[in-house]
């Protein structure tokens, strides 16, 4: 019986961690994933449940226990940055959490590289906009800070920076260090500034020394499909396991 709990787990960890479709999965499809992977789970325990053997019930609960686990981890979707048009102007929605697992050197505030996400920007510059209404942060190992303005950068070139939330001195940061971000704020930037799109990465950093992320960072822009954070997919995860709990306790 575990067997098959095993395989079904690996085989959605095998799933999420393809890159071509890593966007696909993010944008909503990943609940009807789970939904699927729940019904396989039960139409597999069904022989299990029909005996109403003490022992086989427990073994199951266990591993549903193990599968919850599993979705928990497998729900963090890291760090998300959505932006959309707001009157002409981009608006910014932070949130989520990583950790880095490489060192880098962070400078003045959170720097995506341009190389990991090219071509985000449908206009070429390189200077600053301002936040005029709204109010986001960063964190980095625990020291929260304002994030003052946002600056653009170039398109191309893994040495460079696209996307700049300043704020701060964070400068060389360790692996192992945990950042979150959150808040939603509006920019004096037209959003027309931007390609529509999602794009991934995992670097960090606004010049030659990068530090990686474990779970990366997510930039939905335009397309008004929020990323599903990785708290909502796991009470959605625990609600169902609930269900399924008190539905098997009443047949047994």
């Amino acid at each position: 019986m575990s067997g098959y709990f095993t395989f079904i787990n690996l085989t959605i960890l095998n799933f999420y961690y393809d890159t071509e479709i890593i966007d696909f999965i993010k944008s909503g499809v990943f609940i009807a994933l789970l939904a699927t992977t729940l019904i396989i789970i039960l139409s597999i325990s069904w022989n299990v449940l029909k005996r109403k053997n003490t022992m086989n019930i427990k073994m199951l609960k266990a591993a549903l226990a193990g599968l919850v686990l599993s979705i928990s981890g497998f729900a963090n979707a890291g760090l998300i940055i959505n932006i959309n048009d707001n009157g002409g102007f981009a608006e910014f929605s932070l949130s989520g959490s990583d950790v880095l697992t490489s060192s880098g050197l962070m400078y003045n505030g959170f720097w995506i590289s341009a190389g990991a996400i090219p071509n985000i920007w449908a206009t070429p510059g390189d200077n600053a906009f301002q936040i005029t209404s709204g109010f986001g942060s960063h964190t980095f190992g625990g020291n929260n800070v304002a994030i003052n303005d946002l600056w653009r950068g170039h398109n191309s070139g893994i040495n460079s920076y696209a996307l700049g939330l300043r704020g701060g001195s964070p400068n060389t940061q360790l692996a192992g260090t945990s950042i979150s971000i959150s808040g939603v704020f509006l920019t004096n930037m037209a959003f027309s500034n931007f390609n529509t799109g999602f794009y991934t990465t995992s670097l960090l950093g606004p010049h030659g020394s990068k530090a990686t992320l474990r779970d990366g960072i997510t930039l939905n822009i335009g397309n008004q499909i929020q990323v599903p954070e990785p708290s909502t997919l796991a009470i959605f995860a625990l609600g169902i396991m609930g269900l399924v709990s008190r539905r098997f306790k009443k047949k047994s």
